[in-house]
């Protein structure tokens, strides 16, 4: 349940930081699906998406295994709870690669061409790029990650001004 919690609140902590969609609720109640816990987001009501936000977004997705590395402190017990999460980037990254022109292809629409084997090498730098960067700000924002996740254990289920609330809240001086 604990490693549930993390790999929800840090979904939730990275949505709330990285993007300005919202998270009306986040749940560790094991859905009907099999799926350990739920962070349902509402994006942002824009047309057109942003280079910025489809790579914040690659990085909301990452931030559930993330947050799992961070708790377990190793790569090998993480779990295969991400799956989902890693179809859902891939499928960003290879738009943002081959039908918008964001990567260092320039614009050109890969999907249009035989052989698009040749952004993998691409896709796969730029998603390790993103996972990093993904630790890094978890690793920076551990209080708040510590505070949802506890709050999520205790609760089961919050809602946004819950959220919002743990997150905004000041990290108690120790010494």
């Amino acid at each position: 349940a604990k490693l549930v919690a993390y790999h929800e609140a840090g979904h939730t902590l990275a949505t709330k930081l990285l993007t300005n969609d919202g998270v009306p609720t986040v749940t560790i109640i094991q859905s009907t699906s099999g799926a350990g816990g739920v962070t349902f987001r509402a994006p942002e009501d824009v047309p057109l998406k942003s280079k910025k936000y489809l790579r914040s977004l690659i990085k909301v997705m990452y931030a559930g295994r993330a947050a799992e590395e961070i708790l377990l402190e190793s790569d090998e017990d993480i779990t295969t709870g991400a799956s989902e999460d890693i179809k859902q980037a891939t499928e960003i990254i290879k738009q943002y690669i081959a039908i918008y022109g964001m990567g260092n292809r320039g614009m050109i629409d890969l999907t249009q061409l035989t052989n698009q084997f040749d952004m993998i090498e691409e896709a796969s730098n730029m998603a390790g790029e993103l996972y990093k960067e993904t630790l890094e700000f978890l690793k920076n924002n551990r209080g708040k990650l510590d505070r949802l996740s506890c709050a999520l254990l205790d609760k089961e289920t919050l809602e946004e001004p819950e959220i919002d609330r743990l997150i905004s809240e000041k990290e108690k001086l120790t010494g």
